[in-house]
């Protein structure tokens, strides 16, 4: 049996020490801190609060695993800004911070693993290449390792589709290089079946590398690749494996399928329309201004946002343009795009799903983590289930619980026979 815990961040509107409870409830040896507002917010956490909450877990027999500092919104309204690789020094110092922050309040709350993410290349990063985002993200780790110390706590960094360290290999090789005992590979489940071509042999190749796993379920999506374009000509060119695409030019957004185009326009001009009826023959136009108004569910924004966030190297203006064209083409009771949209790079839709109720064969990576003796945690997040967490915590646990008394029975009868 691996060594299962679950974040809070799927509880995250709880009180901290009643979600900590309830995962101890459920089965799970291990709960993992996420910092937000409600629970643990390094900013906010005073000396009581934390004394308090160190009294509390003496209490109980399950134990904080892993700090996750990959926070959305602490640093700013623009999710995952700044980051570690952001250009300006100030920017790139207060993630430093927020991550060493991670680290005193590992050691505090006796917690062995601080995890964070490389950020995303933005426009910045594009308009400057000759500054090299992967010098700020060595020089960033060495900083936070040296501040780790002596201390038994181990960074560790977890590849997120979109972001510059988006692969296991990006992040293997990226350990390799900061060479440190102290510094690891943090292996979300999901996101290597997102990323990579055989997301069983990544697991298994590189174990020895990882010193923590996230684990959640994934679905196939509506692979749409995003582009930044020049020219009205290149919407038609070069089509992607599904033969539709989305794509910035100048102010607009453009969405192409089939034989419509979808121009969401900030000012409307009568060249474009006339340069886009050339290229097809159906071409709708969509004022951005209206959709700031449109009324989309939590589920929608989320999805949309997952796929904002895979993005990279664009302006946050057409960022949040793009996300406004999104919604538009996915809501409704007959959305112009029928499934849940991906940006990733084998066109699965980065979204954790409940374990069972996506495409990943769960009992094939168990079985494979078991047998490769794995000694790290393996953390259920799934933070997208917040309003439904009575069923899905106690869900979680059953499944991987009951995979394992089968899985033992099978090995039993073996022996037997």
């Amino acid at each position: 049996m691996i060594n299962l815990s679950y974040s809070l961040n799927g509880l995250a509107y709880e009180p901290v020490c009643k979600a900590i409870s309830e995962i101890e409830n459920a089965g799970f040896k291990g709960f993992e801190f996420s910092f937000n507002d409600q629970q643990l917010n390094p900013y906010r956490a005073t000396d009581k609060y934390i004394n308090d909450l160190i009294n509390f877990l003496k209490t109980r027999d399950i134990k904080p695993v892993c700090i996750s500092t990959a926070t959305t919104f602490f640093l700013s309204t623009t999710p995952h800004e700044p980051s570690i690789i952001s250009l300006d020094a100030l920017s790139r110092s207060k993630r430093i911070e927020l991550i060493k922050k991670g680290v005193d309040l590992a050691e505090k709350l006796n917690t062995p693993i601080v995890s964070f993410q490389s950020g995303y290349i933005r426009q910045e990063n594009i308009e400057n290449k000759d500054i090299k985002p992967i010098e700020f993200l060595k020089s960033g780790i060495d900083e936070i390792l040296t501040y780790i110390g002596n201390r038994k706590i181990t960074l560790v960094i977890e590849p997120e589709p979109g972001m510059f360290i988006e692969t296991i290999k990006e992040g293997v090789d990226l350990i390799k290089i900061i060479n440190s005992d102290k510094f690891k590979l943090h292996m979300d489940i999901g996101h290597t079946y997102c990323t990579e071509d055989n997301y069983l042999e990544a697991i298994e190749n590189n174990i020895n590398y990882t010193g923590y796993m996230h684990l959640a379920d994934i679905k196939s999506g509506h692979a749409l690749r995003f582009r930044q374009i020049e020219s009205l000509n290149e919407i038609t060119s070069q089509p992607d494996d599904n033969d539709d695409r989305i794509c910035s030019i100048g102010d607009d957004i453009l969405y192409h399928n089939a034989n419509t185009i979808w121009n969401f326009y900030e000012k409307l001009d009568p060249d474009v329309n006339a340069s886009l009826k050339k290229l097809v023959p159906d071409v709708r136009h969509i004022a951005l201004e209206e959709l700031k108004y449109q009324k989309i569910s939590d589920d929608l924004k989320t999805e949309v946002k997952a796929y904002t966030d895979s993005i990279p190297g664009i302006s946050l203006k057409t960022l949040e343009k793009t996300g406004l064209a999104l919604a538009y083409l996915r809501n409704g009771s007959n959305p112009i795009i029928k499934m849940a949209i991906c940006n990733t790079v084998k066109g699965k839709v980065h979204y954790h799903e409940r374990l069972g109720f996506g495409e990943i064969d769960l009992k094939t990576c168990l079985k494979l983590i078991d047998k490769l003796e794995y000694d790290g945690f393996v953390t259920v997040e799934l933070y997208n289930h917040t309003k439904m967490w009575e069923k899905v915590l106690p869900e979680s646990y059953s499944f991987i619980q009951n995979f394992f008394t089968n899985y033992s029975k099978e090995a039993q009868h073996l022996i037997d026979e």
